[in-house]
């Protein structure tokens, strides 16, 4: 309602679509809060096992590149032993 003075006037039923607003609102708030702490305690966890498997693919890494210089050094000293035998004679 308007008073001649130009200022407004509510009651409390004018109210109640604004106090019902606000109180979806402030639950859609609570509720994304919510939604963002169990999304950040799942990065959190999910850090925590990557830094677990990193040692672990660190280590697989580091065997790998062990087996390969070994294996290497095996090739070489397999194809060694061929020229050798094959500068005597022994295989043809």
């Amino acid at each position: 309602m308007n008073l001649p003075n130009g200022r407004l006037i509510t009651t409390k039923e004018d109210n109640k679509p604004l106090e019902m607003m606000s109180k979806l609102t402030t639950l859609e708030y609570l509720e994304m809060k919510d939604i963002v702490i169990n999304k950040s305690r799942n990065l959190k966890d999910l850090f925590q096992k990557q830094v677990v498997l990193q040692s672990y693919l660190d280590q697989v890494i580091l065997t790998e590149e062990q087996v390969a210089y070994k294996l290497e050094a095996y090739w070489k000293k397999i194809e060694e032993s061929t020229k050798s035998l094959r500068s005597d004679g022994s295989i043809p």
